[in-house]
């Protein structure tokens, strides 16, 4: 929910300031590597998250050919 937020926030500052200077790509551009550099290692992080609560439960968790 914070990110999504985040991202929105983020659009529309990169959207002013696109309207101030006319460089649109690079305030995009900007935001776009923000959001990946946030959400690949939260993605990552819940992922791991996943195989710790299953194997708590006994539970084997789907990795889709990522090594346990």
């Amino acid at each position: 929910m914070l990110s999504a937020i985040f991202v929105v926030e983020m659009m529309a500052t990169a959207r002013a300031i696109g309207t101030d200077t006319w460089n649109f790509v690079e305030p995009i551009t900007i935001v776009g590597v923000l959001f990946l550099v946030l959400s690949y290692p939260s993605a990552v992080f819940i992922r791991y998250l996943e195989r710790k609560v299953g194997n708590l439960h006994g539970n084997k968790v789907e990795t889709r050919g990522v090594k346990t």
